[in-house]
Order: C-alpha cells, then structure tokens, then sequence
C-alpha cells in the first residue's frame, strides 16, 4: 500500500485513526501492530511470514541476550548478538543478494533472476533489528513485551522506507498511558501530509515523468544528445530528492496523528556546503546506522587518517551494496566515501571549510554526478550516460523538451535551495538555518492552504489513476 494511493489516504488510515483513538491506551500497540501487518501484507501477503518469522526471532535471541547480560555472563551474550546479527544478515543476503553474490564468483545461475521476489522492506527491518540486538548486547535494552517490540518493527509510517531508528526512540512512546490531544495530533499530522503529498504528486512525478525515458534509452543502448544526458541527469537529481523527502516527511505526519514522533531523516541536503554535512543530512539515520554499527567497529577514526579513510570508503561502499545488489549501488557508494575522504583531508591540510558558495557549489555537482551509476541500473550503460555527458550526438533526436522540463526544475531548485522547509514551518527542525519568516498555525488561512494543496494532489492522482511507488521501496 502507497501513501500516495487513494485506498490508503481514505480507507486505510482514516479508519485506522479512529481506531486508534476509541482503543484504551494498552492496546494500542497491537492495534497497530495489526494495523502493520494489514499494509504490509497489501502488496504480498505471502512473504508476511518471513516478517513475523524474523520479529520473533530477533526478538528471542534479544532476550537471550539480556538474561545472560543479567545473570554475568558476557561471553554468552556475545555469542548469542554475533549468532543473531550473522543470520539476519544471512536471510538479507539470501534474498536480496544471492544473485549478485552468484555472478561475483562466476556461478551458474539455474534460476531465472527476473522471478526473483525480494521481500517489501526486508532491508530496513533487518537493520533495524540487528540495532535491536546489538544495543541489547551493549547492555541499553531490557525486557520488552513482545507486542512493543513487534509494533517497533513494524509500525506502518516508517516500516517500507525508513526511517531506520532504535528501539529507544519509539517503544518507550508505545507505553504512555495518557491519551493523546486527538484533535491536535491529527491537525498537524494532516498538515504535514498534505503538504509533503504534493511534493511527491507534483514534483517528483513530473520530473520521472523527464527523467526516466532518457535512462530507458540508455538501457536499451541507443544514444542520446549530450543536453538529454544533463538534463535527466538533473530531473533525477530533484526527483530522488522531493521523492525521498516527501516520504520521509509524510511518515513524520502520519506517526504525528498517532503523538507519536518519529526522528527526522531529511535536513535540506542540497543546501549542504560539503559532502560532510550532506551526509548529515540525507537519510540521516541510515548514516547514524552505518556511523554506529559499522564505522565505528571499523576503528573510525582512533588508528590515524589512512585507516580512517579507509573505513570510510569501506562503510560507504557497504551503504551502497545496502541500497541494491548491483554493482551500480556500489560504485555510487565508492563515490561518496571517496569524496568523504577527501572531503576530510582537505579540511586538515586546509584547516577550515571552503567558502560557501564554493563548497556548496562542488557538493551539488558531485551528488548530481554520482546518481548517474545509482540510476542507470547496469554498469554500460552508466559508461553509455557519461559518455553522453560529455560529448555530442549531432544524429541523436532531442527527446527532452526543454520547455517542460527546464519550469519543474527552476522550481525544484528554488524550493531545495531557498525555501523553509515544512519540518521548519511546522517546529518540528529548529535548528536548520535560516529561520523561516513565516510558522505554521491552525489558523483558517492555513486550513485553505492546506486543503488546496490536498485537493490538488488528490486530483493529479485520480487523473492518472494509479499511483506511483517511493523510489526507496526498491531498497
């Protein structure tokens, strides 16, 4: 099920929130752990299984874990959090990675790979649960009721696509026993949704609507002009972006009509003035993940600065392999542990941060330039794009029209660029700068705003009469 689909947006969360809101507070957590189940199960109910399969058993080795941490004894803790962060890692790979693995060490493959099903979210609710077990080893978690925790796996906002946060930032939430202010929780939570739908209707759609014609011809080995190179190479630039932040956004608003907070993973990347802060900025808690449960073990930075750049291409090469098993998601991640490398050894050659509008300016292209393997789904034709990139086609048919495409993007550009953000305009981001000069209240002048940006979005969906799916479910 979709954010952006009409069963959801009038059928399945409206009744779903009134549920919530009639049920006593302790019940609660396995009204949405059912409510979780429901959506996941939308789109293919048979691998439902494996979901409540991997919940339980994490969730045992997990209190395996904390009873041998209680009665002394390490070591045994220890192997049980090593044996459970192998076997989901294990399950990860075998759905997920199995192929590639395959192709890597020139195995036969006997199946055919286009039949392949890989489990909806099976790389967020992996990681999220290995988070699970390695903070129980570490001694942070105690003993959960067993409907908590699954609710924590599970919870339908950030279950498909993020964001991917520990159990102490939303089990402790499961637990409260007061009732929510209903009507200032749906309120805002609406806002928010309203506001981010047309982010992903209006935006992110109309420039996939530009961007992915150009990628399907280079796919399929024809040539493009080296303007159709650039320009779809910008349109998938700000669709990941408003694609990525509309979801993020929405699950934020969605868990807000429930008074649940979910952490904020999206900070105006494009705004960055390096590639340090974008990366503490884009999915900021798949970089917390891979901050804490890889670099760090790594060694981080203790060892000196090669081995530090070393495991920061390492992590980074690996958070790329998370995103899909091919070797274009790999060489985007190199990219970006080699810019963050060089990122960090200029700022102790230097010794200070370039300019703004310098560094804002080199970060911005670099990002752009390392979607282009992320996106072009085979290692010819990323080869094929930059190579269009950088040369002409005079017998080449201009598939993109400028005038259609150039509007979007000035738009997309103005909004990432200058515009507050809604986190900003609701409270929720009171640190990003600048300040926004105008706050979001329950005001009827909002209310009007609000409702047309709904109306609208709502409209561009029945009109196409389908909805489209969140770049980030692929992942």
């Amino acid at each position: 099920m979709l954010f952006n689909s009409i069963e959801f947006i009038f059928y399945f969360l409206p009744v779903v929130v009134v549920l919530f809101y009639i049920t006593p507070p302790e019940y609660r957590p396995l009204l949405l752990l059912c409510a979780s189940l429901v959506f996941y199960s939308w789109w293919n109910p048979r691998l439902t299984p494996l979901l409540l399969a991997s919940i339980g058993a994490n969730y045992l080795v997990g209190l395996k874990i904390v009873d041998a941490l209680s009665s002394g004894n390490a070591r045994l803790a220890a192997r049980f959090a090593i044996a459970g962060v192998v076997v989901n890692l294990a399950i990860l790979g075998y759905f997920k990675y199995r192929y590639f693995a395959a192709d890597m060490a020139g195995v036969p493959i006997v199946e055919d790979p286009g039949k392949l099903v890989i489990p909806l979210a099976v790389s967020f609710y992996t990681f999220q649960q290995i988070s699970f077990l390695v903070d129980a080893w570490r001694g942070e978690v105690g003993r959960i009721p067993f409907i908590r925790y699954a609710a924590f796996v599970t919870f339908f906002p950030h279950l498909i696509a993020g964001p991917i946060f520990r159990h102490n930032e939303l089990i402790p939430q499961f637990a409260r026993d007061e009732r929510p202010n209903a009507l200032s929780n749906i309120v805002v939570g609406t806002s928010i949704f309203s506001l981010e739908l047309i982010k992903k209707v209006w935006i992110a759609d109309t420039l996939a609507a530009s961007a992915t014609p150009i990628f399907d011809l280079v796919k399929a080995g024809q040539e493009i002009s080296s303007f159709d190179a650039w320009s779809a190479l910008f349109a998938y630039h700000f669709q990941i972006y408003f694609d990525f932040s509309g979801y993020s956004t929405m699950a934020i608003g969605i868990g807000k009509m429930f008074g649940i907070d979910l952490p904020l993973n999206f900070r105006s990347p494009y705004r960055a003035d390096s590639i340090i802060e974008f990366w503490r900025r884009w999915h900021i808690t798949l970089s917390r993940f891979l901050r804490d449960y890889l670099y760090i073990p790594l060694g981080g930075n203790r060892y000196g600065a090669a081995r530090r750049y070393l495991n920061v291409i390492i992590t980074m090469a690996l958070g790329g392999l998370w995103h899909g098993a091919a070797w274009g998601f790999v060489i985007w991640g190199l990219l970006h542990g080699l810019y963050l490398a060089i990122n960090h050894a200029w700022r102790k050659i230097a010794g200070e941060a370039m300019p703004y509008w310098l560094g804002g300016t080199l970060t911005f292209f670099a990002v752009a330039i390392a979607w282009v393997p992320f996106r072009a789904e085979s290692l010819d034709a990323t080869k094929r794009f930059f190579a269009a990139m950088l040369g002409s086609c005079a017998s080449c048919a201009q598939v993109t029209a400028a005038s259609e495409v150039f509007p979007v993007l000035l738009i997309a550009l103005a909004i990432s660029a200058f515009m507050p953000t809604v986190e900003q305009l609701i409270g929720i981001d009171t640190t990003s700068k600048p300040a926004p000069r105008v706050r979001w209240f329950p005001t009827p002048a909002w209310a009007v705003a609000i409702g047309f940006a709904f109306f609208v979005s709502i409209a561009a969906i029945m009109a196409v009469g389908q909805s489209s799916e969140f770049l980030y479910f692929r992942f």
